[in-house]
């Protein structure tokens, strides 16, 4: 069987950890921290409206996040919420399509996640390019 043909949901991380829009972008990056996750989608009553990355957390303050000790950045990371750092405009993909599908997406820009949403909207799971790499090595161990 080709990783290529799989569906999207069959190698998609189910129930990634999230954010609401009013979290705090300090509350967002203690949950990367904790999960070891690198996108966290935002998600209002279970319907997926953004999506955040570790960029969007350093653009949102004027804080040099590498001069700074971690209790300074979070200080300056307290004081804005998810709402105001997410994407908005974010490629999506729905949990029946093919991981083919996923890939042409990926290459198309310059994210490496593709948010799993349903047909109204309701966040089903995150797919990444490490849920596929991981794939193609469990697949095709060599």
């Amino acid at each position: 069987m080709s990783v290529l043909s799989l569906s999207v949901s069959a190698i998609m991380t189910k129930q990634p950890a999230s954010a609401a829009p009013g979290d705090s972008l300090a509350q967002v990056r203690s949950n990367m921290l904790e999960t070891g996750g690198h996108h966290v989608p935002v998600v209002d009553g279970g319907r997926f409206v953004g999506l955040l990355s570790p960029a969007d957390l350093l653009q949102a303050t004027n804080a040099d996040a590498f001069s700074k000790n971690p209790e300074d950045f979070d200080a300056e990371l307290a004081s804005v919420t998810a709402q105001h750092a997410m994407a908005e405009d974010v490629i999506t993909i729905g949990p029946d399509a093919t991981v083919r599908k996923a890939c042409e997406l990926l290459t198309t820009g310059s994210f490496h996640c593709l948010p799993v949403v349903d047909a109204h909207g309701m966040l089903q799971g995150l797919l990444t390019t490490t849920d596929i790499l991981k794939t193609m090595l469990h697949v095709d161990p060599g």
